[in-house]
């Protein structure tokens, strides 16, 4: 009997892991069915395959004062739908995928940021081209220009770009521009979302807050730039300073809110003497997994990362120094003097690394300290000139910026229970400081906001949170009602410089010819600044505006007069070898300077007739205009 209930064992046993086994194999299956949805997995799939037609229809030559949103058609406005329904599903979940929201992410950003230069025959900004030229004279010398231009005073990014060059063996910095903006919004993607994920009151908030951000970026700040890459290490120290701040002891809320009302009930110097005393003691508790090896490893890195910003920009190291203050202000951080360090080094470089820069431009420097209001006027209300359907977009432009920031001020209000409100607030609005120390050329307005849209969105979302425990169906189509015209709107706005900021491949290889063809100590005379004439690197060629000479006061008088078009008195009296006229250009004097409809043709066939010139170039979107040799002014 024994032997038989052994054998009665033993088979029980095996059926039992047959039956395990057989009941397995639908739970991987359904695990497999749960990681690869098909229904989200085929929208993304279909997004893109529409992004791709919508790149090869997409005709900018045919745009108006609108811009780029302009000439979009159906497949891209139709791959948009399905990125933000794929969106609302995934943000439906009780249990978040974050691989999934991850994916619809980078859709959405290839989406968003590739279709302006995708769509064109070249990559778009005139900056970016100049900073092509700045690199290959890196490459070429490996030094900048003295005095020749402020950006040569940060040469951080020039260098870093000219290693980038080297190394990749391609003959210059261009081929890194037409897909610049999709790379430098990816790579912001890892520490927005950890940003977001330790900053929000839960997870999907956080996913919603990302997904808005890139709704919100409509700054074109993102092409080959300084500029882009110093926003990443911005990102990158707030969002490490976050997830080390996060960690807290039992009851430190109530403590934190306590603290806050007594400094609000008590005098000015009692509140400064408890302020100091959290700015130097008060700090967050050690993250467990986190040993304090590498926390001094954690802080020498950071300190790496301001360093770098700070000989590679002029702006973000300051935006930089107030986020880190932020931080030891209200005890978030237990690297306490960072912000002191990362002053010190900008101090440093700006006395003698720039010295360059200062020297020359010591009153624009500081001149502009404490001169808020007309900062403000020539970031804004300058800007907002022109045609009437490129105004209207201008609009649009400030009513998206003000508008999350007054929503921010809403979650703000609704999170005001939360210990980290005065953190959250500085770092919404801090940046704002920096209009009352620098106009930056105008462009000081847009940084301000290109710095505090990271967690002005994160607030905003915050005031959509009760939704996500509502039904799935309801819950997914909001998130679309959110998400839709919110990246519509984005492309509206972002594209609104388009006719104006585009560069074409024949414009490229026009400024190609002028360059091998210029004689030494040659001049190039253009119509305005957009056009990538700069693509040339800095040597004894002189490249200056015909709108921008200085004349005589008898041929001044009569420009002043209506007589003669300035650009043809500067032409005639400084005969510069080459003039350059674009499509970019004539599109800038219609839609911004209100010139008439053919006025750059106009000037092109009065240089012509002059009998100084012929036309070395005439492609559909530039001509060039070159002296004839022997002529004499």
């Amino acid at each position: 009997m024994s032997a038989v209930a052994t054998v009665r064992t033993r088979a029980a046993a095996v059926g039992a892991r047959v039956r395990t086994s057989t009941s397995s194999a639908p739970t991987r299956a359904s695990v497999l069915a749960r990681t690869l949805d098909p229904w989200t997995s085929g929208a993304l799939v279909l997004a893109v395959a529409l992004f791709a037609v919508a790149l090869r229809t997409t005709d900018q030559d045919a745009m108006n004062g609108y811009g780029l949103i302009s000439v979009l058609g159906w497949p891209f406005f139709a791959a948009l739908v399905l990125v933000c329904a794929a969106a609302g599903r995934e943000l439906s979940r009780d249990r978040l995928r974050t691989g999934h929201l991850a994916v619809v992410v980078v859709v959405l950003i290839v989406i968003l940021f590739g279709i302006q230069n995708g769509s064109d025959s070249a990559a778009g900004f005139p900056t970016a081209w100049l900073h092509v030229g700045f690199t290959q004279y890196f490459v070429e010398n490996g030094h900048g220009v003295p005095f020749y231009d402020a950006r040569f005073s940060w040469p951080g990014f020039f260098g870093a770009a000219a290693t980038l060059v080297s190394l990749a063996g391609v003959d210059d910095a261009s081929v890194f521009l037409r897909w610049a903006p999709v790379f430098y919004n990816l790579l912001a993607l890892l520490p927005l979302v950890l940003l977001a994920r330790h900053a929000t009151s839960r997870a999907h908030v956080a996913w919603l807050g990302v997904l808005l951000y890139y709704c919100a970026n409509w700054f074109e700040q993102d092409y080959f730039s300084p500029q882009a890459t110093n926003l990443v290490l911005y990102l990158m120290t707030v969002a490490v300073l976050f997830w080390l701040g996060h960690a807290a002891v039992p009851g430190e809320d109530v403590r934190v809110r306590d603290r806050l009302r007594r400094w609000w009930h008590d005098g000015v110097l009692h509140s400064l003497r408890r302020l100091a005393v959290a700015v130097l003691h008060d700090r967050p508790v050690r993250v467990p997994s986190m040993r304090p090896a590498q926390y001094v490893a954690v802080e020498l890195a950071l300190v790496v990362v301001v360093t770098a910003s700070v000989v590679s920009h002029q702006l973000t190291p300051v935006a930089m120094i107030l986020a880190l203050t932020a931080f030891s202000l209200t005890a978030r951080t237990r690297f306490k003097g960072l912000w002191l360090i990362a002053g010190i080094v900008f101090i440093a470089w700006f006395s003698y690394g720039a010295t360059e820069y200062w020297f020359g431009h010591l009153e624009n420097v500081i001149g502009d300290v404490g001169k808020g209001g007309s900062t403000l006027r020539s970031g804004v209300s300058q800007r907002i000139a022109g045609d009437p359907a490129h105004l209207h977009v201008q609009f649009l432009r400030l009513a998206m910026s003000a508008g999350f920031g007054l929503l921010a001020l809403v979650g703000l209000v609704l999170r005001r229970r939360s210990p980290w409100v005065p953190l959250l607030g500085a770092l919404a609005f801090a940046p704002f400081l920096i209009l009352g120390l620098q106009s930056y050329g105008g462009e000081v307005v847009i940084r301000c906001f290109l710095f505090a849209t990271p967690m002005l969105v994160l607030l905003a979302a915050e005031i959509v949170a009760p939704i996500f425990r509502w039904p799935r169906r309801l819950v997914m189509a909001l998130v679309v009602a959110i998400l839709l015209p919110a990246s519509v709107l984005q492309v509206t706005a972002r594209g609104a410089n388009q006719p104006f900021e585009r560069m074409t491949s024949d414009q490229v290889a026009a400024v190609r010819l002028i360059e091998s063809r210029l004689p030494d100590d040659s001049s190039v005379g253009y119509f305005n600044d957009f056009n990538p004439l700069a693509l040339i690197p800095p040597r004894s060629t002189y490249l200056f505006g015909l709108a921008d000479c200085t004349l005589p006061d008898d041929v001044q008088a009569q420009v002043d007069a209506g007589k003669e078009p300035v650009e043809l008195a500067c032409a005639e009296r400084n005969r510069p070898d080459f003039v350059y006229a674009s499509s970019s250009q004539a599109a800038y004097g219609t839609l911004v300077e209100g010139q008439p409809a053919g006025w750059l043709d106009s000037l092109v066939s009065d240089l012509i007739a002059t009998g100084d010139y012929l036309v070395a170039v005439h492609d559909p979107h530039v001509t060039v205009l070159e002296r004839i040799r022997g002529q004499e002014g």
